[in-house]
């Protein structure tokens, strides 16, 4: 549960295997099982229409996927994202992928070498290498399409929603169609 917890505080894997002295391979084979875990547990629960509880655990389960923040989930969904690109993104103000798919590629390669070069990487100057340029580029592309496969996706739910309403509003309407065709027996009639 510690090493979880390390884990969803976004320590780095090799500090937290010093610390509780076990190697990356069984940090990263407990978030698996933990990842697997919390996915059976919410499937249990929406098969159980415990909505409520499973919309709790979502966010978690997004977390142990990631090993993030919650609030860089959204980034990390991008294929090739990686924490360190996702926090940096998102100390720059870019936090989702609506803004990332609308952002300028330069202004994120620029970020990214900005980020490389604290570390000694990156080249010389101010200017981003060919390589963050083409990384900038295909995270963008990227965060364009999972973006617009969202809004398809939230654009089916809606429509499929709408038409769950119209078929309830055409079945109420049926129901007091039915109710008037009643023939209403009072007590003074003699039903024999």
């Amino acid at each position: 549960a510690l090493i979880l917890w390390d884990v969803l505080k976004e320590v780095d894997h090799d500090t937290i295997a010093a610390k509780f002295e076990v190697n990356r391979g069984q940090i990263q084979s407990l978030l698996t099982n933990a990842k697997t875990f919390s996915g059976m547990v919410m499937i249990f629960c929406s098969r159980l229409n415990w909505w409520h509880l499973s919309g709790v655990l979502r966010p978690l389960s997004e977390r142990l996927q990631y090993g993030s923040t919650s609030d860089l989930a959204p980034l990390m969904r991008l294929s090739k994202m990686t924490l360190s690109r996702a926090q940096t993104l998102c100390k720059a103000g870019i936090k989702d992928l609506q803004t990332l798919a609308h952002a300028n590629p330069v202004k994120i390669a620029s970020l990214l070498a900005a980020k490389a070069r604290q570390f000694g990487h990156g080249g010389q100057g101010n200017k981003p290498s060919k390589m963050f340029t083409k990384t900038a580029e295909n995270t963008v592309k990227a965060a364009r399409e999972l973006w617009a496969a969202d809004q398809m996706e939230q654009h089916r739910a809606l429509e499929s929603l709408h038409a769950a309403n119209a078929a309830l509003g055409q079945e109420d309407e049926d129901n007091e169609n039915d109710q008037d065709g009643y023939i209403s027996v009072s007590e003074d009639d003699d039903v024999m």
